[in-house]
């Protein structure tokens, strides 16, 4: 049974949540992407402790969500039975990864233009965390997804939505 409680919380993702970003009002890049990506902009994965781990055009990165994502709504969604060792080890991939991971701003081009594919080793933030789910077996088909593609695999079950910094309400299911 679904329902939903409103609750005076702030939430914080745990180790084994993905973390999908709501556009940013002002970015131009952001509305290039939720035009023709879906309503989600960015994503990563949390890594607990209020650290997420996420592909920018700078390359993979740790913030802390406070700092680089102050104001931003997310939403936070979970793999169907997942453990904390299968979260751990995500995690692992992810930050191995990051080491020789660069951003693939061919790949992006793949929103407007389906038939683009990227350069392999290279990624945006979506097909940098469907490549683990791909290697632990959460997912199946390929790999070139946009956050909102990503956040509507059958893989995840969403959790509720936040804003970074904001004491207010929210909704959890």
């Amino acid at each position: 049974m679904n329902n939903i409680i409103q609750k005076n919380i702030i939430p914080k993702p745990e180790l084994g949540d993905f973390l999908f970003f709501y556009p940013s009002k002002f970015n131009l890049i952001h509305k290039i992407i939720n035009r023709y990506g879906g309503k989600y902009v960015h994503c990563g994965y949390s890594l607990g402790f209020n650290l997420v781990i996420s592909m920018t055009f700078n390359g993979v990165k740790v913030e802390d969500l406070n700092e680089s994502y102050y104001n931003r709504k997310i939403s936070v969604y979970k793999l169907r039975d997942i453990d904390f060792v299968e979260a751990r080890k995500l995690a692992m991939f992810y930050i191995d990864k990051s080491f020789v991971s660069k951003y693939d701003y061919i790949g992006l081009i793949h929103f407007i233009f389906p038939g683009i594919f990227g350069i392999p080793n290279k990624y945006y933030c979506s097909e940098y965390l469907a490549t683990g789910l791909l290697y632990l077996g959460y997912l199946n088909g390929p790999t070139h997804l946009s956050p909102t593609e990503l956040a509507n695999s059958e893989c995840f079950e969403y959790c509720y939505d936040f804003t970074v910094g904001l004491d207010k309400k929210i909704n959890m299911v």
